[in-house]
C-alpha cells in the first residue's frame, strides 16, 4: 500500500453532472440557473407583491387622519415608518431581482458578475435585451443542470411577456401620438411639445 503524498494537490471531480439532472435550487438561491419563462415570471410576481406592498404602506399612511390646530383635515406628512418601509419593499425587490438576473445570467452561461452592467446607462437595456430574448444553454453547463419550467411558470412568463409588450407600444404611443398631433395642428394651444 503507497503512502499519500502530503505534496500532492487535491482531487476533485470537475465534470459536469450526470445527464438528466435537474436545477433543484430554490428561486431565491443565486447558484442556480433561470429560462426566460422562469425569469420573467418570478420577476412579474415579485413586482406584482412589491406594488401591492407599496401600495398598502402609502394608502395606510393616507388614511391615517391628520388635523391642524383648528380641527381640519390636512394632507398627512410621510412618517419616518412609512418611509422605512417604502425603503425596505425597494430594497427587497432590488436584492431578489438582482438574484433572479445572476440566475438568468447562469442559465446563458454568463457570469453572474455581468449583473453590474445594469448600472451603466443604456449598457442596462442591452443586458435585459439579451437576459429576456437569449435561450439558455440546453442541458447542463458549468453553473449547473439545466432547471425545469413549471406550468404555472409558464402562464406568468407569457403574462410578463404581454406586459413588455404593451409597455413597448406604449412607450411608443406617449413618443408618437403628440409628434403627430402637433405636426397635423391638432395639439391644443398653450400645450407646446416642447419648450
Amino acid at each position: 500500500m503507497a503512502t499519500p503524498n502530503p505534496y500532492q494537490a487535491p482531487h476533485t471531480d470537475l465534470r459536469s453532472p450526470a445527464d438528466g439532472a435537474t436545477d433543484t435550487t430554490g428561486p431565491l438561491s443565486p447558484a442556480g440557473r433561470f429560462g426566460r419563462l422562469s425569469y420573467l415570471a418570478w420577476a412579474v410576481l415579485v413586482g406584482v407583491i412589491g406594488q401591492l406592498a407599496t401600495f398598502l404602506i402609502g394608502g395606510a399612511a393616507l388614511m391615517t387622519p391628520t388635523f391642524d390646530a383648528a380641527g381640519t383635515p390636512v394632507m398627512p406628512d410621510l412618517a419616518p415608518g412609512v418611509l422605512a418601509g417604502l425603503i425596505f419593499v425597494g430594497v427587497v425587490s432590488a436584492v431578489v431581482g438582482v438574484i433572479f438576473a445572476i440566475r438568468r445570467l447562469h442559465d446563458i452561461n454568463a457570469s453572474g458578475w455581468f449583473v453590474l452592467l445594469i448600472l451603466v446607462p443604456l449598457v442596462n437595456l442591452i443586458v435585459l435585451l439579451v437576459m429576456v430574448f437569449k435561450a439558455g444553454t440546453p442541458g447542463p453547463n458549468r453553473f449547473g443542470p439545466e432547471r425545469v419550467t413549471p406550468a404555472w411558470e409558464k402562464v406568468v412568463g407569457f403574462i410578463g411577456v404581454a406586459l413588455v409588450a404593451l409597455m413597448i407600444v406604449g412607450i411608443i404611443a406617449a413618443v408618437l401620438i403628440p409628434l403627430y398631433m402637433q405636426t397635423t395642428g391638432q395639439l391644443p394651444a398653450g400645450m407646446p411639445l416642447t419648450r
